[in-house]
């Protein structure tokens, strides 16, 4: 079992004192290294600590039951202490087997956007669209963006291709067919050397393009295998002891 995701908050609203600040949390769950229900999940909770003016540890500040649930996101409300300096997020939860898991925690700083040298961070929009944005939410033009793509045929990502947003900050991807997993990494500029990264797990509706059949035990020679109509369908070579597809067959079905 093992738990994936992230945590977001909106440094813009992280200040000391204020009573709402939003925090967002997506979680995925794998057995296997297989997409799961998050509904196999037991005890989930989301804990906060802060650090405090002039301190270098974290303190253990409030405990939320986290609902859970495939394709949403978690959201929570917090309040800033006063001389707060610094936000760690933790997520937890049990596993059918009874072992905890922990998502990896998340560090925000406290009233530390005005200092913050770069704050331009990456966005996955509607229609599979990545968008550039900066500190106040403009468009960030001319920025090189490095992607990276994992399909339902393959367990590893893509070499990586750059690319250059355009005047809105955005470059479109496409329909983006039997891709299950996106990675991008925007790269550093004279604003700063920072180079956030952001790692997205498309929609299950998305990543049927292609699914899995049933298992098919053959002698050698042809064999039928039923295939719904109408459909597109792939043919591959796996090694079963390397996980991992090592040829395409597909030319060879008639």
């Amino acid at each position: 079992y093992q738990l994936q995701g992230a945590f977001f908050v909106d440094e813009e609203q992280l200040i000391e004192g204020n009573p709402s600040v939003v925090a967002i949390c997506r979680a995925h769950l794998f057995i296997n290294e297989e997409l799961a229900s998050l509904s196999k999940l037991k005890g989930a909770a989301l804990q906060t600590s802060w650090r405090r003016e002039d301190g270098k540890e974290y303190q253990l500040g409030e405990l939320y039951d986290a609902s859970l649930s495939d394709g949403e996101d978690y959201v929570v409300t917090l309040e800033v202490p006063r001389g707060a300096r610094g936000l760690k997020l933790d997520l937890t939860a049990t596993s059918p087997n009874g072992a905890e898991l922990k998502l990896e925690p998340s560090f925000f700083t406290v009233s530390g956007v005005p200092e913050a040298r770069a704050t331009d961070d990456l966005h996955l929009c509607g229609g599979f669209q990545i968008q550039a944005l900066g500190r106040s939410g403009e468009a960030s033009p001319g920025r090189v963006v490095e992607l990276q793509l994992q399909t339902s045929l393959s367990t590893d990502f893509s070499e990586p291709v750059l690319c250059t947003t355009g005047a809105t900050g955005c470059i479109e991807l496409g329909k983006l067919e039997g891709v299950v997993a996106l990675r991008a990494t925007l790269k550093g500029n004279s604003a700063g050397p920072s180079q956030p990264q952001r790692h997205w797990i498309l929609s299950a509706a998305h990543n049927s393009s292609f699914t899995e059949a049933p298992l098919v035990c053959a002698l050698d020679g042809e064999t039928s295998i039923p295939v719904p109509s109408p459909c597109s369908f792939a043919l591959t070579e796996i090694r079963l002891e390397q996980e991992q597809v090592v040829a395409d067959l597909t030319h060879l079905v008639t």
